[in-house]
């Protein structure tokens, strides 16, 4: 496939918050992500994440390396 076929999406947690409140973090710093279950509630059981869920960051063709960095320091900056 080519490179514009391709999308990439990443579910995490920071440390034991949760997942709306890392959510709202980032949102403050201008960067879209979502949180919650994501219609998976089996799978955050076997995580162990079903009382925080996780947040989710989809990067597809629209964004750019220097939005892949903003996320990572604002997400640095998030644990202090």
């Amino acid at each position: 496939s080519s490179p514009s076929e391709r999308v990439g999406v990443v579910s995490f947690n920071v440390r034991d918050m949760g997942s709306s409140q890392v959510s709202d973090w980032l949102d403050q710093a201008g960067i879209a992500v979502r949180s919650g279950l994501h219609c998976a509630p089996l799978t955050h059981r076997w995580l162990g994440t079903l009382r925080r869920g996780a947040v989710r960051a989809s990067i597809g063709w629209a964004n750019t390396a220097q939005d892949i960095e903003a996320l990572v320091r604002a997400l640095h900056d998030l644990e202090g």
